[in-house]
Order: structure tokens, then C-alpha cells, then sequence
């Protein structure tokens, strides 16, 4: 199959983060003016959680075909699960060719882009200087040596410097850009001796909360006692009481000038680095401005909670009605009609491994797949909401070189498709996919809930299918002959009776055959017990030939086999299968070294059995002359017993 377009992949962490959100739009944007479609490979998570999480997480990464893309976008910055990121670099370097551009992180060989961190904290600095008069301004940065941290120190420098301030180096306090560094800075403030300063400014919002805090704990108001800023103006700072003055990252910016530079060197351009966008500062109150923002209601619309269309609601029941499923071609159509609380998608996709639920697992050992995929996948959902298609399917795959179908579909526009890890721990199920068509967006919070879902949901249904195929060999074990694996007494008692009330009530014949392995104790006696063993496996298996598909056979004793079915049988049919057991026996005597005699005494039951109390009245039938066919044995070859 053949792509319609270009295709740039996006590589990264948490592809519904803020930073990552604006990243990807300005990506986004730029690639749809060139007419580029987009592919975004994305964990969930970016660090905090278990090794084995972890793992499944990354795992994501191994989907990619190099050789489908024409550019590629890497964000290391954001890939701190284990060694993702390395792996990522090592493995681009070793399968693609073309243009490669690391955002925020230099990484040697690659074209390096990153958001300009200097000048939107020199704006803010210059804020509190300009606007509020402030002079004596400290700077709490990130991890000293980080890029990020010494970008934005700079920008602090800058703004001191172009109002004739002073460098004070005991001003600067290094963090690591989180909330937790706000109190070991306030017990540095507090053990200088001098008077705290009359700002602090924060390379994070994050950061800037946690010093509001400390100070707070110690009884000192922001800001009429101290002014505190961040930067990058995330959610938790918007909401903070006060709000935090800060500024957002130009991290669309840096998104379109990566899709500029791979642009420029597919078409063998010359690549100018030019800005698209100014920044500014995001003003709030913490800084000492009168800001009124308007309050985000806590109230909600009432309709919310009794129309089930809310992902949020009390109602939604999603991950309840999949966990109740134990059938996968229920639980997909289940999970596809709860895809409508995703809102206004393009299409949504969802590969499973060919083996997804690895039936065959071993208890001593984990044999399931933990790093890769399956060579062909299943292409168990395919839902494309506009055109209102649906397919859903646990037969369908496609090869995973492919990574998925959709990509070689004709559009008249070109689109972004979000690949995203599906599995439980490090146990990989497959992948979703989501795209949005025309509309440029990440997925939100409700998707990152809606996978999870189907993550629980799909490990409960691997576990019931799993209990189901144990329960079944435990009963096939307790029905089933260890020797000569064929039905024992126990599947006697429990199929004979079936086949016999079948017969009755429908007003079918029955048929049984009684067999009798003739001289089985001259046989242990004479040739020992394991030979007997080997006689009694020879005869099962004529007998298990002969029923086929159609009739189904039992042993009932040490040497007693009986062949039950319902059907029409004339006279020639009957003797025609007696005829096959004997010479089908003749042909397995000949296995044996030695005098070793292979025979049995058949007995034959058919007729109407409208009037039989149970299936025993049959069975005494076909053993009485079971019985006369074995005297006639023993007379003929002189058996005294």
C-alpha cells in the first residue's frame, strides 16, 4: 500500500501535556501548510509510576516503521521512563535516513530546536522591575546544568542587567522546577539574616506554588509581603489563590519551526530559523497586580448527571459493561459504542497482538509479549465517526509493518494520528489510535481514562479466558482416559445419557457398540503389563477412528469400549463398521513383536428406544451379544477363561 502524503512522526512522553499540547499545535499547523500528515507515538505517562507500568508504557515506541516517515520529531526532555529515550535516539540513527530534529535537548547528530525560555522571563522580570518597582528580585531556577534552568536564569540576568541592577549570585536558589523546592529555598531565606527579598521569581509555576506555600506556612502573604512569578503557565498556577503571574512556554512556536526545518529538507530548501510569534506574559495576582479573573464554576449543568454523555459522569458505566464481558466479540462491540463519549474524533483504532491474551501461557514462566508486537495484528476496531463506519472484527489483521491501515486510506485533507500504549504492567495487549481529522488537538484527559479502561478491562477478560480454558482441561481431564485419551467412565456418565434422551426425544435411533478386548490377561501374563498397556492403546485408537466426527467413543472399563451414536443405519452399514474395527485391529497387530493377539468381541444395540426406561436397557442388548460372539471366541480357539 502506498501513503497518500508525507509523514512527519512526533516522538515523546505525555502527548497531553501542557507543553506537549501547544508542541504538537504548532506542528500540527505547520505541517497541514504543507500539506504533511502527522504521526504522534506517545506513553501516557512520563515518569512516577511502577517498573513493570513502565515497561508497557515504552513499548509504544517499538510500533514505529522508520521507513514510513519522511521526518522525525523527538522530544527527550519529555521521555524519562527508563532508558526510552536512548533506545528512541540509537534506533533512529541505525534505520532513518532522513531529517531528525531533538526539541528542548541537543542530541548529537540531530538538527536542535528549542523554546526561546530567555525572553519570556526577562518580560516577567522586567514586570516586577517596570511595573511594581521592585529591585531586590531573587530567582529560584531548576537542576543546575539543565538547559531549561540555565536558559531562564539568563533571562533573569538579562532583565537585571538592562535596568542597571545588580548581579547578587546569593539571590540565585537552584531547584528541580517542582513544588517540593519551595521549602528547603524558604529555610535558605530565612537563615541569610537579611530581609527577604522583595520578589521571587520561579522558572515554573510548579515551583512558584510550592515557595507561596512555604512562605505562607510562616506567616508571610503573597504578594503584599512578597511577590512570587513562575513561568509556563500551567493549570495549577492559573487556579492558584493568588494567581500566579507567568508565561506560556512558545512551545508552538518551536513546533513549527521543527516541521520548517524538515520541510526545507525534504524539498531541498534552504532552512532560514524564523520565529512564529511573539511572547508575552501571562499577568495574575501573585505579582501585586488588581487582577480579576473570572471563578470557574464548581456547578454543573444539571442535565450532566442524569444524561449519560458526560465521560465524568456519575453514570458511565463504561469499565463496569466491559469488565462484565467474557466474550471478545461482545466486549469490542461494547467498547466501540461507548467510543461516542470521546467526543468529536476522526477515527478511533484499536490493534490487538494475533495473540493478545496468550492462551498457551505457562504458569512457571512469563511467555507473553512484553517488548514488541505480533507480527500481524488484529484489526479488532475500526470507527471513523464523520462517515459513521464501523468495523469491528476478531478476524481481520494486518501486518505490523504497516502500523496501521488507515494511514494508506485516500483523504482530501491531511490529518494527525495519535499512537498510544494498550497493556497491563509490562504485558502487551497491542495499541490504540485516535486522529481528529481537520481539528488540531491532542487528546485529552478522558481518552488517557478511556484507555485505561480498556487496559483493566482486557487484562479481566484475559484472566476469565484464561480460568475458562483451565476449568475446560480440568473437566476434559476428569472426563478423558489418561492412557488411551479417549472419554473414561466419568464422560460415559456424563455424554451417554445426553445422547440417549437426544435419541428419545427426538425420535432418532441409537446406536451402540460394545467392544471387548479379547484375552487381555493372557496378554499381561505373557508379554507383561506394559505390552497390555500398549494392546489397550491400539485398540482405542481403532476404536476413535472408526466413530470419526459423528460418533463418539468411550472406555468404560479395563478392556471395554462402547461406540454410541443417533441416526439411520441399515444392516450392511452395521456390519460394515464391525468389519472396519476388526481389520483396522489386524493391521495394529502387526505393530507388535511377538505372538501378541489383537481382537475384540463387538456386540451391537440399534433401534428405537421410545420405550427404554434409561440407556442402560440398550447397553444390556448389545452386551448380551457382546457376550455370545466372546463364548464363540473362547470355544473356537479352546479359552477355558
Amino acid at each position: 500500500m502506498k501513503k497518500q502524503r508525507k509523514t512527519i512522526g512526533v516522538i515523546l512522553s505525555l502527548a497531553d501535556g501542557d507543553y506537549q499540547k501547544k508542541l504538537i499545535e504548532g506542528i500540527e499547523l505547520q505541517a497541514r501548510a504543507f500539506d504533511y500528515d502527522v504521526l504522534v507515538f506517545s506513553s501516557f505517562i512520563k515518569t512516577g509510576c511502577s517498573e513493570e507500568w513502565q515497561f508497557g508504557e515504552q513499548n509504544i515506541y517499538n510500533v514505529i516503521n522508520f521507513s514510513l516517515l519522511d521526518g522525525i520529531i523527538i522530544v527527550p526532555d519529555t521521555m524519562d521512563l527508563g532508558d526510552s529515550a536512548e533506545r528512541v535516539i540509537e534506533k533512529i540513527r541505525r534505520e532513518f535516513k532522513g531529517p531528525v530534529v531533538s526539541v528542548e535537548i541537543a542530541v548529537d547528530g540531530f538538527y536542535h530546536v528549542a523554546s526561546d525560555s530567555v525572553e519570556p522571563v526577562k518580560k516577567i522580570v522586567s514586570h516586577l522591575i517596570e511595573v511594581h518597582k521592585l529591585t531586590d528580585i531573587a530567582f529560584v531556577t531548576g537542576t543546575k546544568g539543565h538547559p531549561h534552568a540555565e536558559q531562564r536564569l539568563e533571562g533573569y540576568y538579562e532583565a537585571l542587567v538592562e535596568h542597571n541592577l545588580p548581579i547578587d549570585s546569593s539571590r540565585v536558589y537552584y531547584g528541580d522546577f517542582w513544588y517540593t523546592c519551595g521549602e528547603p529555598v524558604a529555610e535558605q531565606l530565612f537563615a541569610d539574616g537579611r530581609p527577604l527579598p522583595q520578589a521571587i521569581a520561579c522558572a515554573s509555576d510548579t515551583t512558584a506554588i510550592g515557595i507561596a506555600e512555604a512562605l505562607r506556612k510562616r506567616s508571610i502573604r503573597v504578594p503584599e509581603d512578597v511577590a512570587v512569578t513562575g513561568y509556563d503557565s500551567v493549570p495549577a498556577g492559573l487556579h492558584y489563590s493568588p494567581c500566579i503571574t507567568s508565561a506560556i512556554i512558545p512551545s508552538q512556536n518551536t513546533g513549527a519551526q521543527a516541521v520548517d526545518y524538515i520541510h526545507s529538507c525534504l524539498n531541498g530548501l534552504n532552512y532560514s530559523d524564523k520565529s512564529h510569534g511573539s511572547v508575552d506574559i501571562s499577568v495574575g495576582q501573585s505579582c501585586g497586580c488588581d487582577v480579576r479573573r473570572d471563578e470557574v464554576s464548581d456547578i454543573k449543568n444539571w442535565q450532566d448527571d442524569d444524561l449519560n454523555t458526560d465521560f465524568s459522569s456519575v453514570n458511565n458505566n463504561m469499565l463496569e459493561s466491559l469488565l462484565s464481558e467474557d466474550d471478545l466479540n461482545k466486549y469490542l462491540y461494547t467498547l466501540n459504542w461507548y467510543t461516542y463519549q470521546l467526543g468529536a474524533f476522526d477515527a478511533f483504532c484499536l490493534c490487538l497482538c494475533s495473540n493478545w491474551d496468550n492462551p498457551g501461557e505457562s504458569e512457571k514462566s512469563d511467555n507473553y509479549i512484553r517488548e514488541g508486537y505480533t507480527e500481524q495484528m488484529m484489526y479488532a476496531i475500526e470507527h471513523y465517526k464523520p462517515q459513521n463506519e464501523i468495523r469491528v472484527n476478531t478476524d481481520r489483521f494486518f501486518n505490523l509493518s504497516e502500523m496501521l491501515p488507515a494511514l494508506y486510506y485516500k483523504r482530501n485533507y491531511p490529518s494527525t494520528f495519535f499512537f498510544t500504549p494498550v497493556h497491563f504492567n509490562d504485558r502487551c495487549f497491542g495499541y490504540s489510535v485516535i486522529s481528529y481529522g481537520s481539528d488540531m488537538h491532542s487528546y485529552d484527559t478522558s481518552y488517557r481514562i478511556f484507555v485505561r479502561f480498556i487496559n483493566n478491562s482486557l487484562e479481566s477478560l484475559r484472566r476469565q479466558r484464561r480460568l475458562m480454558l483451565m476449568y475446560r482441561k480440568m473437566r476434559e481431564s476428569a472426563v478423558l482416559d489418561n492412557m488411551t485419551g479417549i472419554y473414561n467412565r466419568n464422560g460415559f456418565n456424563l455424554y451417554a445419557d445426553e445422547i440417549f434422551r437426544s435419541a428419545k426425544d427426538n425420535g432418532k435411533k441409537l446406536l451402540v457398540i460394545l467392544g471387548d478386548l479379547n484375552r487381555l490377561k493372557y496378554i499381561n501374563d505373557n508379554f507383561g503389563h506394559i505390552q497390555g498397556d500398549e494392546v489397550i492403546k491400539a485398540v482405542a485408537k481403532v476404536f476413535r477412528t472408526i466413530c470419526g466426527s459423528d460418533k463418539i467413543c468411550f472406555r468404560i472399563g479395563g478392556d471395554e469400549f462402547i461406540i454410541l451414536d443417533t441416526g439411520e443405519y441399515d444392516r450392511d452399514q452395521i456390519e460394515s463398521i464391525k468389519n472396519d474395527i476388526r481389520t483396522a485391529l489386524a493391521e495394529e497387530e502387526k505393530n507388535f513383536s511377538g505372538e501378541c493377539p489383537l481382537s475384540v468381541s463387538l456386540g451391537v444395540f440399534y433401534g428405537s428406544v421410545e420405550h427404554a426406561a434409561n440407556i442402560e436397557q440398550p447397553i444390556s442388548e448389545a452386551d448380551a451379544e457382546m457376550f455370545r460372539e466372546k463364548q464363540e471366541f473362547k470355544k473356537k480357539y479352546n479359552i477355558i477363561r
